[in-house]
């Protein structure tokens, strides 16, 4: 009698730990990008278990997404765009209701506080590489009769240096970049990729990629969505978000800003091609 209780017991916690499998947590990045940190910070503040899964690249990443069951993924839209053209199929066919957060973080256009000349009037201008640099700068020259050079670098930071180094005129910098160096009197930036700021340069410069911002999406599918939607909503998590420079943070979006979303995706998607 008590052998059949404890196969009967065993029997029935092995279902149950079946029946709630861990999530698995994506990171579409590699190990080195920030957005591997930003995944770290994500699966802290879930509220469920979750193990970590390391993509062998955004392909990969879209696949695992799709294929399992309980799945989240940090999706930053830039990589699956820039991946495109290289033949990677990094893109995710999701609905709104996947949506567990969304948040976005604006570049500067930035110049050192001696540099007054204009930036439709100035020889180079830095970029970093994951931009649609070539469509950006075409469109830029063409309307505004300009020989504006672009200069590709690693990233912000990088873009940052050669500013301050004076490789460059004027450069593309990420808000969480750019702003502490604003701060120390280090650079100016009179332009930004936030369409909601007086400052906002497409209100300058009329280019139709003038909103240019790293967007990135939290996506869950499978039985914890909720949970894991009011996990996110923590003040640790939101002051990890607003430090590293996402200053706009919502956890879900209704069918317009959905819309709204893929129509933006999908200009940024042309541009890479």
């Amino acid at each position: 009698g008590n052998n059949m209780k404890k196969i009967t017991f065993v029997i029935l916690m092995m279902l149950a730990t079946s029946l709630y499998a861990k999530p698995i947590i994506i990171n579409q990045s590699p190990k080195t990008s920030v957005m591997m940190g930003f995944t770290l910070a994500v699966q802290k503040n879930l509220g469920v278990e979750s193990k970590f899964y390391q993509s062998r690249d955004c392909q990969d990443a879209a696949r695992a997404y799709l294929k399992n069951d309980d799945s989240i993924i940090v999706y930053a839209t830039d990589v699956p765009a820039a991946a495109n053209p290289k033949g990677l199929e990094c893109e995710v066919e999701f609905t709104k209701d996947e949506v567990v957060l969304y948040t976005w973080q604006s570049f500067e256009i930035c110049h050192l506080p001696e540099n007054t000349t204009a930036l439709h009037d100035s020889e180079t201008f830095g970029m970093s590489g994951m931009h649609p640099h070539n469509a950006w700068i075409s469109e830029f020259n063409d309307k505004f009769n300009n020989n504006l050079r672009t200069r590709i670098f690693s990233g912000s930071g990088a873009t940052a240096k050669g500013l301050i180094a004076k490789d460059i005129d004027w450069g593309f910098i990420a808000s969480a970049v750019a702003t502490p160096l604003v701060e120390k009197g280090i650079l100016v930036c009179p332009y930004t990729t936030d369409p909601n700021s007086p400052n906002y340069f497409g209100n300058s410069y009329s280019v139709s990629l003038a909103d240019l911002r790293i967007k990135v999406l939290v996506l869950a599918r499978g039985a914890d969505v909720e949970l894991i939607r009011e996990g996110l909503q923590n003040t640790d998590f939101e002051r990890y978000l607003n430090s590293s420079g996402y200053s706009h943070i919502q956890y879900e979006m209704n069918d317009s800003q959905f819309e709204e979303f893929m129509k933006d995706y999908e200009l940024l998607q042309q541009s890479y091609d």
